[in-house]
């Protein structure tokens, strides 16, 4: 296999770069992201705002030191 460097800039000759921050995208513009981020925060959400999921799961407020251990605050 020739590895010269006009073979390889002709292999990249497809490929568009693009250097905008992913915050400067318009989020709906991308269909496929917006597929599975919809339905992802659907399910997430579920178990705090849906009486039988929430019963089920039962969740709990976290302790102050739970809470900064989560994040990493506890030394």
């Amino acid at each position: 296999m020739n590895n010269s460097p006009s073979d390889r800039r002709r292999s990249c000759a497809g490929i568009r770069f693009n250097t905008q921050l992913a915050l400067q995208f318009n989020p709906l513009s991308n269909s496929h992201v917006l597929a599975v981020t919809s339905p992802t925060t659907f399910l997430k959400l579920m178990p705090i705002y849906v009486a039988p999921i929430r019963d089920f799961f039962n969740p709990q407020w976290l302790s102050p030191l739970e809470l900064a251990t989560g994040y990493n605050l506890v030394f």
